[in-house]
């Protein structure tokens, strides 16, 4: 997920790049021997990267149906991990929201 999240933003080779970047970061946090292993953070990575997938392809599309109820899934998912980590899935509804209100009025 977080590959295509990046190959829509940046394209092939930068997302590339990027993945093996955060993939390595991601490595030494979560190793044995480090006193930050198995936090909740690691555990909400997946809802993240799936909120800025449904993000990336609300853009071109209206956030209706099944897009939106994922986007409030995974934000529920975060909150029940941490309540401190609903704030990427929230923070992307509301920048897809905010636009069809000013349109409204």
């Amino acid at each position: 997920m977080g590959f295509v999240v990046l190959q829509r933003a940046f394209g092939a080779w930068p997302a590339l790049v990027g993945s093996f970047a955060w993939l390595g970061g991601l490595a030494l946090l979560l190793e044995r021997r480090n006193h930050l292993s198995n936090l909740t953070e690691a555990y909400s990575l997946p809802f993240h990267f799936a909120a800025l997938l449904l993000f990336s392809g609300a853009t071109a599309t209206p956030l209706a149906g099944w897009r939106g109820t994922l986007l409030g899934a995974t934000a529920v998912a975060c909150f029940l991990l941490r309540p401190n980590l609903i704030g990427l899935p929230v923070v992307a509804a509301i920048l897809l929201v905010a636009p069809r209100l000013r349109e409204r009025r």
